[in-house]
């Protein structure tokens, strides 16, 4: 077999990196991109995108990939899979997509399985409609949408299925304008949260807000419990209560409890590199001691009588 007949798929990050840096913050939980998916095969790039598409590798209008999958090796010469897309190619047009049903990740799978019998990553597969049953994906899915369709204009279908759209009938939507949506969604989401309920109900947990102030405390304190939450997240209405009572317990001179709403300062997700929330950090004389990953209350009170001792 021949390089040629290597297959892979190419994986374009609509968010240029903001979904994986904000997401931890708003919604608690890691997302690593919003994908759109292309095919490579036979020295080109198959994409759904105007209908079904063909450019040169790494050439398409949505740019240049940010990671790519190996698939293997097909048996699968350039004609008959040019036949399968001709037979597809119907549910393919710029008519039939939907950003959760019919996106370029299906399409891209269903040509990865003629091609080498095998399916794309299944957290690729069903992103969409995983990421955009969030609150950060509902607000952001028209963006991502027009987004979409903007770069589409750049495309050509391989077939003639009457569904090519004009490029004055599509939304002029850039990637920076997507980026600047997507870095004003903090304040949105705020305001459509009250940061007051299921706020820390004990005295002994200061909230802070300031990274350089909770950076000073981490030095300073002899033990530290840092409690990093967010008011979206289903599972910190539980732990708020959790973390509350273990300082009223174990809160003293030696034992401090510092608690941060990311909501309010959602650059600590950076900082910090969450995965998910909620996250305790717990230090002695500014050393990390302990992280957790993911949160048990067991452990975390194990860990705060161990600075106790």
């Amino acid at each position: 077999a021949g390089a040629d007949n290597q297959s892979s798929s190419e994986l374009i990050d609509l968010s240029h990196g903001l979904a994986k840096s904000l997401a931890p913050a708003l919604i608690g939980q890691e997302i690593e991109g919003i994908w759109h998916t292309g095919i490579v095969v036979h020295d080109k790039e198959y994409f759904f995108g105007n209908g079904i598409c063909c450019e040169e590798p790494g050439r398409t209008p949505f740019g240049v990939p940010t990671k790519v999958e190996d698939l293997g090796e097909t048996e699968i010469p350039v004609e008959l899979f040019h036949d399968f897309l001709q037979d597809i190619k119907d549910r393919f047009t710029f008519i039939t997509y939907n950003v959760i049903t019919n996106n370029c990740n299906h399409f891209t799978n269903e040509c990865a399985e003629f091609l080498v019998n095998k399916s794309i990553p299944s957290n690729i597969l069903n992103q969409a409609k995983d990421f955009f049953d969030t609150p950060l994906g509902k607000m952001i899915q028209p963006m991502v949408v027009a987004s979409q369709d903007a770069l589409k204009q750049g495309s050509m279908s391989m077939f003639d299925t009457g569904s090519n759209i004009p490029s004055t009938q599509t939304p002029s939507v850039t990637g920076e304008d997507l980026q600047n949506a997507l870095s004003n969604l903090k304040d949105n989401i705020v305001e459509k949260n009250d940061l007051h309920e299921n706020m820390l109900k004990s005295t002994s947990v200061t909230a802070l807000k300031d990274l350089f102030l909770l950076q000073e405390q981490i030095f300073i304190a002899q033990g530290l419990v840092l409690y990093i939450w967010s008011p979206s997240s289903e599972e910190c209405k539980t732990t708020n209560e959790e973390i509350s009572q273990l300082a009223d317990t174990y809160a003293d001179e030696t034992v401090q409890f510092f608690s941060v709403n990311t909501l309010q300062m959602y650059e600590i997700a950076e900082n910090f590199q969450l995965k998910s929330l909620p996250t305790v950090y717990i230090y002695k004389q500014g050393e990390v001691v302990y992280a957790s990953d993911p949160y048990n209350k067991e452990i975390v009170e194990a860990q705060v009588k161990k600075l106790r001792e």
